[in-house]
């Protein structure tokens, strides 16, 4: 079972999706911010007081890898164990390559093998608390030389994790979007795509391609052309691809006409691709 997705918690909120109501619009809004905070476990959703919710979200942390992950498994390098869940759980929507990560241990001066290093991501993918996506390639050793980019089951877990857990906005929608995807059954081959620029999800809804880049708010002219100039260059070379920006606040004067825009609560609540 995974937490709620955001329409999940909307019901379970009793908040109704109006898109002819400003009021509505607000209060969704307001909910979008609170779930890629607090994230989708339904003891969370259900209170509002933070404290508790920390506390809850605390107590899911130590079983996810007391129970889930040491005893399932048998692992012996605990601190390695908490070292890949701390960063994962901070990182979330990341490239990572396993070859940096791997110097990074070792520089600190950390004895282990790039195999147990392997092997412990694995774990956590096999206990469904990582995800991740590989660069869009028709070459499976190209795919394999790449970053994959990692995504975690939840972002309320970030509140343990982080000293300041309001950070990073555009990744946990990312997150979020990514889970959508991937709990969709008509969704399949997510990927990302890089070369000269970046696209974060070249995915396949039915037969047809869809690319989709996301940020949390888009208010300058430097960050409207980045997310932008990738889905452009993206449709040049994957031209019969359909292109869409997810966005949960933009100035529109800084979107062209030929940019497709979804806001970020119509996407994740309604199912619009």
């Amino acid at each position: 079972m995974f937490p709620l997705s955001f329409r999940e918690y909307l019901n379970f909120k009793g908040i109704e999706i109006k898109t002819y109501s400003t009021a509505a619009e607000a209060r969704i809004l307001h909910a979008l911010r609170d779930y890629l905070d607090w994230g989708g476990f339904p003891e969370v959703v259900k209170t509002d007081d933070r404290r508790l919710r920390w506390k809850i979200l605390q107590e899911y942390a130590d079983l996810i890898l007391y129970k889930d992950l040491i005893e399932q498994y048998g692992i012996k390098n605990q601190y390695l164990l908490k070292y890949l869940l701390k960063h994962f759980m901070a990182n979330p929507s990341t490239m990572m390559s396993i070859n940096k990560l791997y110097n990074d241990l070792k520089s600190q001066g950390l004895s282990l093998s790039k195999d147990s290093l392997y092997e412990y991501i694995e774990y956590l993918r096999a206990a469904y608390i990582l995800f991740h996506t590989e660069k869009h390639s028709r070459s499976a050793r190209v795919q394999k030389q790449n970053p994959s980019k990692h995504y975690i089951i939840d972002t309320g877990l970030m509140q343990v994790f982080l000293p300041d857990p309001g950070r990073d906005l555009g990744k946990k929608l990312e997150n979020a979007v990514y889970l959508h995807l991937r709990n969709n059954q008509e969704i399949r081959e997510i990927y990302y795509y890089k070369n000269r620029f970046e696209v974060d999800f070249y995915y396949f809804a039915g037969n047809k391609l869809h690319l989709a880049n996301v940020a949390y708010e888009v208010q300058d002219m430097d960050t409207a052309e980045r997310e932008i100039s990738g889905l452009l260059n993206g449709k040049k070379l994957f031209p019969d691809a359909r292109d869409s920006l997810i966005l949960n606040d933009w100035q529109p004067e800084l979107i062209p006409d030929n940019v497709k825009v979804i806001p970020a609560w119509k996407f994740l609540g309604e199912g619009q691709f």
